[in-house]
């Protein structure tokens, strides 16, 4: 069955294989903001729904849809370009869609280029044919599938150095980029290429020639992380490591050090705990970020993690050490506190998770104020029954 998330954007009916039906069916208004058909005076998107209005943006989205999509092609990611493929081999019988497409259904479906259908718990994804034959055409243009892979290539390593380091300039960008590849970039092309690519993705930011992680929300994060790491060389990543941290939010989850972190929370942490499939990701972030004992100690609790089992809360140590010691670590500039430390000599602080007993339940007083605060004595407030 379809996740509610599709549904939900899909449009409740058969679908329908040529623009300007889809459009017929579409929110018209917000098509015409993306490709700029809207004045900025007034309310311009309430106005589309008079007929004649609507048709006159129907029209004039029947024309810039193709020509935008024809000149996007270039710039398109992996998962955009392997959605439109099974959409065009499956146009007709329906997709089973995973999760993995959902940035790429958002994005191409706010620029009109896919529109997503339901009936009966069944979902379509379309390619509208007059879009589908610029597709066909493009992909026996050599030229413009040379550059397409160049582009998703770029971009993969802007993605997973964003992943490594947090931040950092384009200069660094092409440092990595060339030492990999024969075909060289300069810092000013690598800057005016994410530039270019930027509107196509979500997984970094650009400031100048600094680009920045889409996991840094705030200027004083990015100006703490800038100081921290500022006199620190960054890490070299290997073509391998650069495949693994490429994808969003990267983690290697075929670390030895999380496998056997998650086959010990799962002997601890029963399965019916809400959220229990997050627990893995949620201590890998824990590491990232460098949480303090008393941090992690409290999201265990979220996860009811035994915290007053001894034996557990030291095996849980042991093994977070040894993760943390090997995870990439901004603050590192894509370093492990490991590796670190053996170049620098610097000794990692252990680890210790608290152990914390839980809360002795006392009786209360029925002449006693109440425990909850209102005021009121026991017997007369949560003791009345």
């Amino acid at each position: 069955m379809p996740s509610s998330f599709l549904l939900r954007f899909a449009i409740q009916e058969k679908p329908v294989y040529t623009l300007a039906e889809c459009l017929r069916l579409s929110d018209i208004g917000s098509l015409a903001l993306e490709h700029g058909l809207l004045g900025d005076e007034g309310n311009p998107i309430e106005e589309c729904d008079d007929p004649a209005t609507r048709e006159c943006l129907t029209s004039s989205l029947m024309r810039a849809i193709p020509e935008t999509f024809e000149r996007d092609i270039q710039w398109l990611g992996k998962c955009d370009v392997s959605l439109i493929r099974e959409t065009i081999c499956c146009m007709e019988e329906g997709l089973p869609l995973s999760d993995e497409f959902r940035r790429s259904i958002h994005f191409l479906k706010s620029k009109g280029y896919l529109y997503l259908f339901a009936q009966e718990n069944q979902l379509w994804t379309v390619l509208p044919k007059e879009l589908s034959a610029i597709w066909q055409t493009a992909m026996t243009n050599n030229a413009l599938m040379e550059q397409l892979d160049f582009n998703q290539e770029l971009r993969d390593y802007a993605v997973a150095l964003a992943n490594l380091y947090g931040a950092y300039e384009t200069e660094q960008l092409a440092a990595v980029w060339n030492q990999h590849h024969r075909n060289k970039i300069t810092p000013e092309r690598a800057e005016q290429l994410l530039g270019e690519m930027s509107d196509f993705q979500e997984d970094f930011w650009l400031d100048g020639d600094l680009v920045i992680s889409e996991s840094i929300f705030s200027d004083s994060e990015l100006d703490e992380l800038l100081t921290q790491t500022e006199d620190m060389p960054f890490y070299m990543p290997a073509k391998s490591i650069i495949a693994q941290y490429a994808g969003e939010g990267a983690f290697d989850e075929n670390r030895p050090e999380l496998q056997r972190m998650s086959a010990f929370l799962k002997t601890v942490v029963p399965d019916d705990v809400p959220r229990r499939d997050d627990l893995d990701m949620d201590v890998v972030y824990a590491c990232k970020e460098e949480w303090s004992e008393k941090e992690v100690a409290n999201m265990l609790l979220q996860y009811k993690f035994p915290l007053d089992d001894a034996d557990a809360v030291e095996t849980f140590s042991r093994l977070y050490q040894s993760l943390f010691e090997n995870t990439r670590l901004w603050a590192l500039r894509g370093d492990t506190p490991a590796h670190h430390t053996q170049s620098t000599n610097r000794r990692v602080i252990p680890f210790r998770l608290p152990t914390i007993k839980p809360p002795k339940s006392r009786k209360v007083s029925r002449n006693a104020p109440c425990p909850c605060g209102s005021g009121k004595k026991y017997k007369n407030c949560c003791g009345a029954s």
